[in-house]
């Protein structure tokens, strides 16, 4: 279905930001307290939304790519490193965080769950798939009927399957 515009009388943005570990990213974390329009809670966090009419439930678990993937060589965009492919990074590197993800994932019981990272799990875009995601977080959301959205790489596609819906925004 294609949607040429949206008229909305009503807006409300909740902005939920992943996390950028170059900078100081506890700031951003204690930012929350002072903003309302700000809502960064911890580096992985969990959000429950419900419809108006309560029909519709969705949890999204938001989680920390840096701690699960590593990070970039370089945060300078000029260096051409900035787009090489992570280092791999070993699963038990990310241990609790993995275990709190699988957690969240069996305590939900919205009718739909979005897990919500920065680096995105595939990519037709500049910086490329990230293999610790694909091989240790895409079984995981397949298991539990999950999708992922991602940001990261600037541009926006939306890729799917049978059993689940990857987006990048």
């Amino acid at each position: 279905m294609y949607v040429s515009s949206i008229s909305l009388k009503y807006v409300t943005v909740f902005w939920f930001d992943f996390s950028d570990h170059y900078g100081n990213v506890t700031a951003q974390v204690e930012y929350t307290g002072v903003s309302e329009r700000w809502n960064f809670p911890a580096l992985y966090h969990q959000k429950g939304f419900t419809s108006e009419d309560s029909a519709l439930s969705l949890d999204v678990i938001f989680i920390d790519t840096v701690d699960l993937a590593g990070t970039a060589v370089t945060n300078d965009e000029e260096d051409p490193r900035y787009y090489d492919k992570l280092a791999y990074r070993p699963k038990a590197a990310a241990a609790t965080q993995g275990d709190w993800i699988e957690e969240q994932r069996k305590a939900s019981t919205a009718d739909y769950l979005i897990v919500a990272g920065h680096y995105p799990m595939y990519s037709v875009c500049q910086h490329g798939p990230t293999g610790n995601l694909i091989e240790n977080l895409k079984p995981l959301l397949i298991e539990h009927g999950a999708h992922y959205m991602a940001g990261h790489d600037h541009c926006m596609w939306v890729a799917s399957s049978v059993c689940w819906i990857f987006a990048v925004f």
